[in-house]
């Protein structure tokens, strides 16, 4: 449902009915590992409620400690990551494209004055709060698939008209981020941009912090910031979980798995994958096809 542009590193979303850009999913933390989701960004509106205790999110640097039934409303275009301490952790998350909100809004009332980037980032709405309880039951009939077809796309289209009521009645905190800080941004995503388009090759950190325009030491320090690693460890996770995906969706030899995701050496590939997903990469695509039987 998700793939990553080369163009500029953001999160695309295939949404299964382009006329209708809504998008529901349940994603377990506890299946990926440790137990986090790698940064991203998008250019769609992200409804996000947790089904765990301890869920942590990450938003353009700012942590947010999350319980069971908290929302978070994720502006577009904010990098994003989630971890959950709870083996259990679970999130559920509706995307919107911006055009379907713009065709639920009345004509000159455009979404740019309630979704700029610089209106906020997000609003996290605790899951006693008048808004998170008025989202709950939505969301509630999603995840235990009451409404099917026609049913789930009025839910969903209701559940953004919900959302855009409850942005209309927020007092948003009209953020003017600092020219520094934009910059900084701008930057964050052009190196992730650079990972995302260019993983298969021989990356190197020089070659990462010059798609950004900064230095060595300004990249690692804004990845540290921005991202909570270093610049080669965002890479490695990100050429392994690139490796995971071909092992599950394409019949690649393992040995050109792991060449393309930027691992000249099996054996090497091998115990990183091992590392990150308990299992040999071997194993991984065995299991999935027993499975799938």
């Amino acid at each position: 449902m998700l793939y990553r542009s080369k163009t500029d590193g953001s999160l695309r979303v295939l949404y299964p009915d382009p006329e209708f850009p809504a998008l529901w999913q349940e994603i377990s933390l506890s299946g990926l590992p440790d137990g986090s989701l790698l940064p991203q960004w998008h250019e769609d509106l992200a409804l996000v409620q947790s089904q765990a205790r301890g869920l942590c999110a990450r938003i353009h640097g700012t942590e947010i400690a999350l319980q069971t039934g908290d929302c978070l409303l994720i502006n577009t275009r904010q990098l994003y990551s989630f971890r959950a301490a709870d083996r259990e952790g679970r999130i559920r998350m509706v995307l919107f494209h911006r055009a379907l909100l713009e065709s639920a809004l009345q004509p000159g009332n455009p979404p740019e004055t309630l979704l700029n980037e610089q209106r906020f980032r997000f609003l996290h709405w605790t899951a006693s709060s008048p808004q998170g309880r008025s989202l709950s039951p939505q969301l509630d009939r999603l995840s235990h698939g009451e409404q099917q077809g026609s049913a789930q796309r009025l839910e969903l289209l209701g559940l953004a008209c919900r959302v855009l009521t409850l942005l209309c009645g927020e007092r948003l905190p009209g953020e003017v981020p600092s020219a520094k800080a934009q910059k900084d941004a701008d930057a964050v995503r052009a190196m992730l941009a650079c990972v995302a388009g260019e993983y298969g090759e021989k990356l190197s950190l020089d070659r990462i912090a010059a798609a950004g325009g900064v230095s060595r030491s300004k990249c690692c320090k804004l990845f540290g910031l921005w991202v909570a690693a270093s610049p080669m460890e965002y890479l490695s996770c990100f050429r392994l979980d690139a490796a995971a995906w071909m092992l599950r969706n394409t019949d690649v030899p393992i040995r050109d798995v792991a060449r393309r995701c930027g691992f000249p050496e099996q054996s090497y590939f091998t115990r990183l994958f091992k590392l990150r997903y308990q299992c040999t990469p071997g194993s991984c695509r065995k299991r999935l096809g027993a499975s799938a039987q």
